[in-house]
């Protein structure tokens, strides 16, 4: 016997033929069998129940239970509950007197460094059982062979090593090409390539460079580490001054992590004085920090100061690109009452960062005319675009004035 997988042209996996069936893998959705199983996300997953006896088609799912993940610092999932009663309360413990299991914790998992699992009298899996363990990959078990799928390459726990090759092996010849994280995988996930390039800053404005990482980090949420060749990477979470995760922003979280694991390579470089752009849809970020700077003094006293911060424009740039779709500005009059496509993801970003990042109402600044002269004017809320739009300044949520 042996296990089939389907990829498509871009190397996005559908479909795995194995000893426990046929997984069919949609976007985070997936069917066993031609039947709906369960819906994955970054933190759980809701797992398609159905009535005993049904006959297990999706118009049979009786209800979605919700199942959450408690993860360490590198994404690896430890322990899996879920609120079957719908009391708000986890229960963590049988009550023998009662005939039915009221114990909601659904798994519980523990690790050798290098991600084989440890053997113990643990909490059980329900069906169906969670595979998303180690660095919350998905762990392959048929027929024995029990790799973990990081996408370009198979990892084998139990030996801390990939079963091929790494494509960027000639840019860490101290390391082995099979190693996993460095050799440190109490620190790293993996050593991710160039996807994320920012050698050319770093070398000609450090400081620059600095206040991008330490903006990206902010924003995301994650601890990144640059290494000498300018490579970005993702070591884990990162953790204020007490010890708990910065919150940062999911979409951040996923778009920086699926750039940094893809085979593109986006570059930033120094543009001290030419401003922060994307020239002809490159895979290059001309970078300029004068500008953010510039920028941040004139946001009102209400928004947080990473809401035009240089995190939030690296997303911004990034969707100029070709990697993020070669998305244009919007222009004319158009551009002084809409932000335009560009900023669908930032605004999600400031979204789910909290209302004090506001939300990017239009592209171009607006110039009225006031007491003091004529100000430039830009809205980040609904209110302050109403008022530009009736030529008064805003009182609440902008950038200016100019």
């Amino acid at each position: 016997m042996a296990m089939s997988l389907t990829y498509d042209a871009t190397g996005r996996k559908w479909k795995k033929d194995g000893e426990f069936g046929a997984v069919l893998y949609d976007s985070g959705i997936e069917y066993r069998d031609g039947v709906l199983e369960a819906i994955y996300a970054p933190d759980g997953r809701l797992v398609a129940e159905y009535p005993s006896g049904g006959n297990r088609s999706e118009g049979d799912i009786s209800r979605f239970v919700a199942e959450y993940w408690h993860q360490d610092h590198l994404g690896n999932t430890r322990l899996a509950f879920a609120d079957f009663n719908e009391d708000s309360f986890i229960e963590i413990k049988d009550n023998p007197s009662t005939g039915e299991n009221e114990l909601e914790i659904t798994q519980e998992a523990h690790y050798y460094p290098f991600g084989m699992g440890h053997f113990g009298p643990w909490y059980a899996t329900v069906a169906p059982e969670n595979k998303y363990l180690y660095n919350g990959k998905e762990l392959n078990e048929d027929y024995g062979i029990n790799l973990m799928d990081y996408g370009a390459r198979w990892y084998d726990g139990a030996l801390g090593r990939y079963t091929t090759i790494d494509r960027f092996a000639e840019k860490y010849n101290s390391y082995s090409p099979y190693s996993y994280a460095a050799n440190n995988p109490i620190k790293f996930i993996d050593v991710n390539g160039d996807s994320l390039n920012v050698s050319d800053l770093m070398t000609k404005n450090s400081a620059a460079n600095d206040k991008l990482i330490n903006s990206l980090e902010y924003v995301t949420g994650f601890d990144l580490e640059v290494n000498k060749t300018g490579n970005v990477s993702i070591s884990g979470r990162l953790r204020d001054a007490d010890g708990k995760k910065v919150k940062g922003s999911r979409l951040a979280r996923k778009s920086l992590k699926k750039l940094i694991n893809s085979s593109t390579t986006i570059s930033v470089v120094d543009n001290q004085g030419g401003g922060t752009k994307v020239v002809n849809h490159e895979n290059k970020i001309r970078y300029d920090q004068g500008q953010q700077d510039f920028l941040q003094i004139y946001l009102s006293q209400d928004l947080h100061k990473e809401a035009f911060g240089p995190g939030i424009t690296f997303f911004h740039e990034l969707g100029h690109t070709a990697y993020g779709g070669g998305l244009a500005d919007p222009g004319g009059e158009e551009a002084k009452i809409t932000s335009g496509e560009i900023e669908i993801i930032p605004n999600k970003i400031r979204r789910q960062l909290g209302p004090s990042y506001g939300q990017r109402k239009a592209y171009d600044h607006t110039i009225i005319n006031t007491e003091f002269g004529p100000s430039k004017y830009l809205p980040f809320s609904k209110q302050a675009l109403r008022q530009i739009q009736e030529g008064k300044p805003p009182t609440s949520s902008y950038h200016g004035p100019l």
